[in-house]
């Protein structure tokens, strides 16, 4: 039932095109080699990271390690939605956000 509301909050995404995008988000290393510490003091960002700790997809560890590194906000999130958080904790991101824009 999970993954049918997901395909239809997702237009209907064809399984194969998921699968594609799943394995291209993976593949993503932004830290090239060097050390996480090491990215985020070069960094030196101005972010608002944003988790899901239910999430099933992408693993909420490596940004909260990056935003904790970098010095950074961070909202930690235990929705139940998972990578649909935005669905259900959409007023709590929104306002966070727009708090953090304000600063």
């Amino acid at each position: 039932a999970y993954f049918a509301q997901m395909l239809n909050q997702t237009g209907g995404l064809a399984p194969l095109d998921y699968v594609r995008q799943l394995e291209a988000m993976i593949g993503q290393n932004v830290l090239r080699g060097s050390s996480l510490d090491a990215q985020a003091q070069a960094l030196q960002p101005s972010m608002l990271v944003i988790v899901d700790r239910d999430d099933e997809m992408v693993r909420p560890e490596p940004a909260v390690e990056f935003a904790r590194a970098a010095g950074v906000a961070l909202l930690e999130l235990r929705s139940g939605c998972g990578h649909m958080v935005t669905a259900c904790a959409g007023g709590t991101i929104a306002a966070t956000a727009a708090a953090f824009l304000q600063q």
